[in-house]
Order: structure tokens, then sequence, then C-alpha cells
């Protein structure tokens, strides 16, 4: 039986069971677990309860977080410092108390009671239990005092100043913008503690502004050392292979539709007569697919980001430089690599001198 399978059995068990909350033994016997297999079992269900699936009670008893009065989901911080609770299975928002967030901070997944649920509003209750942390750093203003010195957010969704430690604040002076690491995220009577990671220099500086923008959303500038290593050593080795059997239509008039100040060149046009009165209008973008292979470091890293981001005065691309911005960018006289799209038809070629719109 698959994890699948098995995670879909043990929701059903403790969905059906008379007695309440099971033990593991419980559930395995249920499930006819054999002896030897019951380790991993084990292991299924402490992933199960990670990911907020069920939810271990007292004797080490499990069940499925609804048959206890319990909502799974996303908390929402509004800027009155109350919050709602998004729950996983589409019901109403439930409204947490600012008292009673416990240590929980705007985006994290959390467990919620549900301890009232008043005619025509919406249910209320309390965090207890924080299962995945949205903001391990958090980005604000630096603060000096004598022993304990703090940042305060500039995400005005992060209500609690972060303290820190006399030492721990690096080389911040008094109104730098600063990235915080939390080391312990505090409760209800403590605010979280942390140190300083980086300074990004003082408020007044041109571009920490920016900065502030990147950090804050957890945007990474750097690739991981071997996203970069890959990206080097596919850029060579295709460039040692040749193009191989790709058609080559370099004597097609193509011109990119992006502007010359562009970020980066990935579409382009080309217009071609026909025989009597029609005409082909072709339809270049980049041909990534041929650098990035489905489930690589680069594929993998190009997922987490999810897409570039366009700031102000830089790029955070989805892909390393070597890619994004020079081989996979259609630049003028320069042979590419591109998919080709003449309205019904999809033709496979090779890109050379582009003109600029």
């Amino acid at each position: 039986m698959s994890h699948e399978q098995t995670e879909h059995s043990i929701t059903k068990a403790l969905k059906r069971s008379r007695k309440g909350p099971l033990k593991a033994k419980e559930l395995a016997k249920a499930l006819q677990i054999p002896s030897q297999d019951y380790g991993a079992f084990r292991d299924l269900l402490k992933k199960m309860e990670e990911a907020g699936n069920i939810y271990r009670v007292k004797g080490q008893r499990y069940a499925i977080p609804e048959k206890i009065n319990l909502k799974v989901g996303i908390l929402q911080v509004t800027r009155d410092g109350d919050g709602f609770v998004v729950s996983d299975d589409g019901s109403r928002d439930i409204f947490i108390p600012g008292s009673l967030l416990e240590s929980g901070m705007d985006g994290d997944r959390v467990v919620a009671r549900v301890e009232g649920k008043p005619r025509g509003r919406n249910p209320n209750g309390r965090i207890i239990k924080i299962l995945n942390r949205a903001h391990p750093t958090v980005v604000g203003t630096f603060r000096e005092s004598r022993r304990v010195g703090y940042v305060r957010p500039l995400n005005d969704r992060l209500f609690r100043d972060v303290l820190i430690p006399e030492g721990e604040e690096g080389s911040a002076k008094n109104d730098d913008i600063v990235v915080a690491r939390i080391s312990t995220y505090g409760d209800l009577k403590l605010n979280p503690m942390g140190s300083v990671e980086r300074v990004l220099g003082p408020v007044s500086e041109p571009g920490v502004d920016v900065l502030a923008i990147l950090f804050g959303h957890g945007l990474e500038l750097e690739f991981p050392k071997a996203v970069e290593e890959e990206a080097q050593r596919i850029v060579q080795e295709k460039s040692k292979a040749g193009w191989g059997d790709r058609v080559d239509r370099t004597a097609l008039h193509i011109f990119t539709i992006d502007p010359s100040d562009a970020k980066d060149h990935d579409d382009a046009l080309s217009i071609e007569s026909l025989s009597g009165d029609s005409w082909e209008v072709g339809i270049h973008i980049a041909d990534v697919s041929h650098y990035v292979e489905k489930g690589s470091p680069l594929d993998l890293e190009a997922l987490r980001r999810g897409t570039s981001v366009y700031l102000v005065d830089r790029v955070v691309p989805m892909l390393p430089h070597v890619l994004s911005s020079d081989i996979c960018s259609l630049r003028p006289d320069q042979e590419r690599a591109w998919a080709f799209s003449p309205i019904s038809a999809l033709l496979f070629g090779r890109w050379s001198r582009p003109t600029p719109l």
C-alpha cells in the first residue's frame, strides 16, 4: 500500500472511529499494518501531524481536527492586531482576538480551536499550535537601547517588535534598516527575540527601500551554488553540441517586441509573404526547455521561485543570469534556440540576427 493510500486509510479510520481519538497501535491494528512496517507507520503519523492532517491529543491519541472542534489553515492578521484563520476546508474564517493569537504571525499555518459560533457572525477561537512559520526573518528598523535593542517590522501586519539582545546587533546602528533572524517567537507576554543577520543601510540611503522589499518578501538575489554550476555546465555542453536537428530559420527577418531597455528579450515576431494574398505571422519565444531539464536542480529552483520579479532598478530572475539574460535572451545578431509558431504549426529552429523593434 502506498503512502497516499495509507494516509487515506488513516483519515478514514479516524473519521469512523466510535471510540474517539485512537492510539498509534490501535490504528495500526485497525488497518492491519504488519509489525515489520510499524516503524514506517509511526513516521507517517508524525508526517501527517506536522502537516495538520491529524492532531495528537492527550494520551498520545490521534484524531481528525474537525472531529475535536479544531481547524487548520493560514492565519491572516489585521492591522488592528486581530486575526482570522482561513480554513483548509473552505468553511467560514475563524476570528481570533489579538489576545489569543499566542505567538502566531501573519501567514503562519496554524491550528485553531473553535470556541464560539455567534449567530450571523464568524466563529471565534484561539490559536493552539503553529504548524509552519511564515517569517523566519523580519525586515525592519533597528532601534538602540542600553541592554536590549529591537527591530520594528516594516510590515504593518507584523505588529510585534523583535527584541535584539546586546551583542546580537552586529554592525547595526540606530535607524538602520536590517534583516533580523528570529530565534524564539515568544508568547502572549514575551516578544519574539533574534539577531541582526544583515544590515541593509540607513533608511535615507538610495536603494535601501528596494532591498527592504526584496528581503521583506523573501526574494533571494543569489542562486544556490549547485544551481549556478549546473547552469554554467548546461550552457557549455549545449554550445559544444551545436544545434543538432533543429530547423534553421536564420533566413527569416525577425524583430523583437521587447524595448531596448528591457531586462530580458524573450519574445519576437516575423512576417513572411506566402503565395497569393497570404501572410504568415511567426511568434518566436525563447526555448528555455532546451537548457532546463525537467526535475533538474535548475527546474526545481525555478519552480520554487515561481516567476521572475521586476523591481524599479533590478530584476530577480527565475533562472540564473547566464540563462535568463544571456543564452535564453533573444539578442540582436546572436543565434539562439527558440520556439517558432506560425499560427497553427510549431517548428523548432535557431535564431539569427533579430532586429529590435
